[in-house]
């Protein structure tokens, strides 16, 4: 079915070469561009900077979860390339985290180190920031067997299961780690609990698969229940329910998590209302081929962003691979992966080209904003288009970042 979405995309003009420049183009911007921080100070190697900003010139933070992306990501182009250096990236970012971004007392993760205090600042851990870690420690697991990978994986998984989990299965979205409270704040969907924290199956799902504690099991459960209970008919999430609002972004992080769970465990019904999430957002997708990045209620907002482009990419080819999402919809797909292409920094900087712009706001201008995350998930998005055209190789949802 890839193949009948590459036919698409030649008939949009685009070819396997722009496809593979696209690729080799992004790939060298997160090794070598300084995104990475692989050739500063000790206290800082092996850190993934949030952004690129091409204003300022500078990386305003270095954000741990961002840097748990990293270690999956190296890893799952490691496995398609074999290539050293991918891996190395992957063991720096995952040592960074337990060096210097680990919180003994607590078993938590620090989540933003800024450079101009020196610091993370403030002392807080996000659950979902947490989870992305974890599946990334185990992604390094089971390449080296690290047995500290997976005691820290272990550590990290009962914080999140124990301190962060109501009993319903809703998580609780950040920590204080000196004051030991958990918080709550209403004025970002990232600060509140949502739909987005299905995500964590992922982690949750992979533990129960090495250690088989029922725990694991019960918490992937509860999470995607208590997430599906928060879908609305049409198939979208919520980010901010009294205001009606849903970004695009972690709606399609609930996507992930419950198809994620719909796979492992074989439940269709979780598969069944991931796909209708995807379906919901493919029929709103703009003329130009991208995907607005929010709704008031059912109206969207005119601004792109291009992590929420790339997951729908990733999520359309994994429901069209499995056979479940109807023929009509792959010009959808070769329109979107063209309007992605279109986010890509051309220009010579070499601190800045071939990474991605963030956003494409409603007068069509990229804001200065060469993004990291949304990189990794444009580029794992080019590269399973050629995984899944060529029937020899099958991609691993483990991998999914």
């Amino acid at each position: 079915m890839a193949k009948e979405v590459y036919k698409s995309l030649d008939e949009l003009g685009i070819s396997w070469s722009d496809i593979d420049k696209a690729i080799s183009l992004s790939e060298n911007w997160l090794l070598n561009s300084g995104i990475q921080n692989m050739h500063n100070r000790p206290k800082l190697y092996g850190s993934f900077n949030s952004w690129y900003d091409k204003d300022l010139k500078i990386y305003p933070y270095i954000y741990s979860e961002v840097t748990g992306y990293g270690v999956t990501l190296f890893l799952y182009l490691n496995n398609l390339s074999k290539d050293d250096k991918c891996l190395t990236s992957a063991v720096a970012a995952a040592n960074w985290l337990l060096k210097y971004a680990f919180e003994e007392s607590s078993n938590t993760m620090k989540f933003r180190f800024y450079y101009h205090i020196d610091d993370f600042s403030p002392r807080h851990a996000y659950t979902f920031d947490t989870g992305i870690i974890i599946n990334g420690f185990i992604n390094l697991y089971k390449e080296t067997k690290d047995e500290l990978l997976l005691n820290k994986s272990v550590n990290m998984a009962t914080w999140v299961t124990d301190v962060m989990q109501r009993k319903d299965g809703e998580f609780l979205s950040f920590y204080d780690i000196d004051d030991n409270i958990r918080l709550l704040s209403p004025d970002r969907w990232s600060k509140r609990p949502g739909a987005y924290h299905a995500k964590m199956c992922f982690c949750l799902l992979r533990l129960y698969d090495i250690l088989r504690e029922e725990k694991y099991l019960k918490a992937a459960k509860q999470i995607c229940n208590w997430a599906l209970n928060q879908q609305l008919e049409d198939g979208r999430f919520l980010s901010i329910s009294e205001e009606n609002i849903t970004n695009a972004h972690p709606h399609c992080y609930g996507i992930e998590g419950i198809l994620y769970a719909g796979i492992y465990l074989n439940e269709e019904e979780y598969i069944k209302n991931a796909i209708k999430g995807i379906v919901w957002l493919l029929d709103k997708q703009l003329p130009n081929g991208g995907v607005p990045s929010e709704f008031i209620g059912d109206s969207p907002v005119l601004k792109e962003r291009c992590d929420a482009l790339a997951q729908m990419i990733r999520l359309s080819l994994i429901i069209l691979d499995m056979k479940k999402l109807s023929e009509k919809y792959i010009p959808s797909i070769a329109k979107m992966i063209k309007r992605l292409l279109e986010f890509q920094c051309q220009e010579s900087d070499p601190s800045a080209k071939g990474g991605f712009y963030y956003i494409i706001d409603s007068n069509r201008n990229k804001v200065n904003h060469i993004n990291s995350w949304a990189t990794m998930f444009a580029l794992q998005a080019l590269c399973m288009l050629k995984q899944m055209t060529n029937k020899k190789e099958k991609f691993d949802i483990n991998y999914f970042v």
